[in-house]
């Protein structure tokens, strides 16, 4: 397990010198070739919850919400140390005020595989970092930021719940260890997200 102190941090240049995962040719498959440095809100390692609430002056709420359990990609499969194929519980929400702010999407095995995630799968329209940031034997093994495009199936799911999308995308994406579970968590930047615009 990488200790806090690499996970997160804010620095592009810092992370590719201090945190190996970060240098990964296959953990960055996820994302296009960093070009410019992000906005700070981008490499923001707390929970986005409470920094959107801060920059906003409003309370995040999510504004839709889809939850499955079903096939994932390929490569998020083997980002979570599962077999390829294996049905993952999946969460996606649309997390704004008045206008989307953030497109979150979560990965993790079902409950009825792990009865400690059964918490987690049940914790309804509350955002997710009440749970990461405040529970118990939570840590962050892994955190990147890049821009994803038209191409990637991630920016395809965004457009199912939030059509107005601009060429590229500015997103997050964290490996969790949730009582010994890993969850894998990806947080896309929408164009009306504070201190994106």
């Amino acid at each position: 397990m990488l200790p806090e102190i690499l996970v997160l941090k804010t620095k592009l240049s810092a992370w590719s010198k201090e945190n190996k995962l970060n240098s990964s040719p296959f953990w960055q498959s996820w994302r296009l070739p960093i070009q410019q440095q992000p906005p700070d809100i981008v490499t923001y390692g707390e929970s986005m919850t409470r920094r959107l609430a801060k920059d906003s002056g409003c309370k995040p709420l999510i504004m839709k919400r889809k939850e499955c359990i079903g096939p994932a990609h390929y490569r998020d499969n083997v980002l979570l140390g599962v077999k390829p194929g294996q049905w993952l519980w999946q969460r996606e929400i649309l997390l704004g005020n008045k206008r989307p702010w953030l497109y979150g999407f979560t990965m993790t095995l079902p409950a009825s595989r792990c009865a400690s995630l059964w918490d987690l799968h049940h914790i309804g329209r509350k955002p997710l970092g009440e749970k990461l940031f405040t529970t118990r034997q939570v840590y962050r093994q892994f955190f990147d930021v890049g821009e994803i495009n038209q191409k990637h199936y991630l920016w395809q799911r965004v457009k199912r719940m939030h059509t107005d999308l601009p060429e590229t995308l500015w997103t997050r994406c964290s490996l969790f260890s949730y009582q010994g579970k890993a969850l894998l968590l990806y947080e896309v930047l929408l164009p009306d997200c504070p201190g994106i615009g």
